[in-house]
């Protein structure tokens, strides 16, 4: 089981292409995290883990809120309207077009299946994809993401969540509502034990996998956060443990969790622009089944 929080670094091939349209220029950073390694590594010819991500400080316009929803799927675009409020509305739009694009640069086709994350469907079985979304604006600060886990002939496991890390004066309660006695006592203990891992990244990395846990059941009950030597984990069916890591960006910490073999080779990761995303949608085709 993997604890590790890495920063993001830079591509270093500059000349790696996914895609002929997703090169780094302005507005778009190509990076890569090898989870594994913890050190700088070249962008991979190929990967099992994808995380495209954006981020913004200021609401997004009514014309470039279109212009994205517009490259959506036609039932794509008739889910987004349940989401009422301007500031979930914004983050639905982000988080579903991140998601287009992947499907497109992958081979995959979105299908809606409310509430959860749409599924990814493709006319050849080789290969087996999960997507997953996650959302957080504190602040006026927005950032939307979309995980992309691809492994043969099987669905893997993988979730990720997103987290603004500040302080708050309710953690004690937060545990106390949110997980079972057990592991909510080892991680209010494992807070107050000095290490690598500071206080806030570690209770936001437990509160990110029981996000995690959350998503990956999509209203069954097979995932949950279990006792795990002397920590925790997030446990499969009760006896298969799942690989957790943290990715920091900018006081914002990802928390990935998924079947260990997704992160064996490095993460590729796109930190774009909603603009940038918009015109890397309108240069790419959506795939057909």
């Amino acid at each position: 089981m993997a604890r590790k929080k890495l920063g993001m670094v830079k591509n270093t091939n500059e000349n790696y292409c996914l895609h002929s349209a997703l090169s780094p220029s302005l507005g778009l950073t190509l990076r890569v995290v090898d989870l594994l390694k913890e050190d700088k590594a070249p962008l991979p010819e190929d990967s099992s883990c994808w995380l495209f991500f954006a981020h913004t400080e200021n609401p997004l316009s009514e014309a470039l809120l279109t212009g994205l929803v517009a490259e959506l799927p036609a039932e794509t675009s008739v889910a987004l309207a349940r989401f009422k409020h301007p500031v979930r509305y914004q983050e639905a739009v982000l988080g579903r077009a991140l998601s287009e694009l992947l499907a497109r640069l992958k081979g995959y086709h979105l299908k809606e299946e409310l509430p959860y994350s749409p599924l990814l469907l493709r006319s050849s079985t080789n290969k087996a994809a999960t997507l997953t979304l996650a959302h957080n604006t504190y602040l006026g600060k927005s950032t939307a993401l979309a995980s992309l886990g691809e492994l043969s002939s099987t669905r893997p496991a993988l979730a990720v969540d997103v987290e603004a890390m500040r302080e708050r004066a309710n953690i004690p309660e937060l545990l106390a509502h949110s997980f079972a006695p057990e592991i909510a006592k080892r991680i209010a203990g494992a807070m107050e034990v000095p290490s690598q891992e500071d206080r806030l990244s570690l209770f936001y990395r437990a509160w990110g996998e029981h996000e995690c846990a959350v998503k990956l059941n999509r209203g069954e009950n097979r995932f949950r956060v279990e006792p795990h030597g002397a920590a925790w984990t997030v446990v499969k069916e009760g006896k298969e443990a799942l690989t957790t890591h943290t990715i920091c960006f900018e006081n914002t910490l990802f928390t990935l969790v998924g079947e260990k073999a997704l992160f064996a080779l490095p993460v590729l990761c796109a930190q774009m622009s909603p603009e940038v995303l918009l015109e890397l949608l309108r240069a790419t085709s959506r795939t057909r089944l």
